[in-house]
């Protein structure tokens, strides 16, 4: 599965700009991870939510969209 595996050799291949989104109080994935990622993939941009833990996409999936959608127009 994809949590056995380390993927840090694939973060520096992608090109496309990419978005993180991420919990700062994630217990199960710390935010020190998230910087380790952002950190390897070239136009990437880190999006930090204080307060939130590993399920940031469900507790603030509103906050989210809206990013997601500014990034479109």
């Amino acid at each position: 599965g994809i949590i056995e595996r380390d993927l840090a050799p694939v973060l520096p291949k992608i090109s496309a700009p990419t978005d993180i989104f991420w919990g700062e109080q994630d217990d199960t994935t710390p935010i020190e991870r998230a910087q380790v990622i952002q950190a390897r993939i070239a136009h990437s941009t880190l999006h930090r939510f204080p307060g939130v833990r590993h399920r940031v996409h469900r507790e603030k999936a509103a906050e989210i969209a809206r990013i997601i959608a500014s990034l479109a127009s």
